[in-house]
């Protein structure tokens, strides 16, 4: 799988994952006070609500994009093991690292 393959994947399962928006509303509220979540960890589930998924698919497919673009530019790294190919520019690299997390290729 290329560097855009990685970026859409890791999109198409945010989209796939996202809460309907009726719940959106009540996400920040039920997480920051739900008993069987642990108390050090409610602030940062509240704050990372279902509403973040559409505008990080839409910034993974922007640099997924790009990078489709120039992927002959890049040599190959297995992007199971390796950091992001090389002459990534920033932004490809730090978009590959979230993508590697939502699709478990990393942690």
């Amino acid at each position: 799988m290329n560097a855009a393959e990685e970026l859409r994947a890791a999109a198409a399962k945010l989209r796939n994952a996202a809460a309907p928006a009726e719940c959106l509303d009540e996400w920040a509220d039920f997480y920051a006070t739900d008993e069987d979540v642990p108390e050090a960890d409610r602030p940062w589930i509240a704050l990372l609500s279902p509403a973040l998924a559409e505008p990080l698919a839409l910034w993974l497919e922007e640099v997924a994009e790009k990078a489709g673009r120039t992927a002959s530019l890049f040599v190959a790294v297995d992007p199971e093991q390796g950091p992001p190919p090389v002459g990534a520019t920033p932004q490809l690299a730090s978009a590959l690292g979230v993508a590697r997390v939502i699709n478990g290729g990393a942690s």
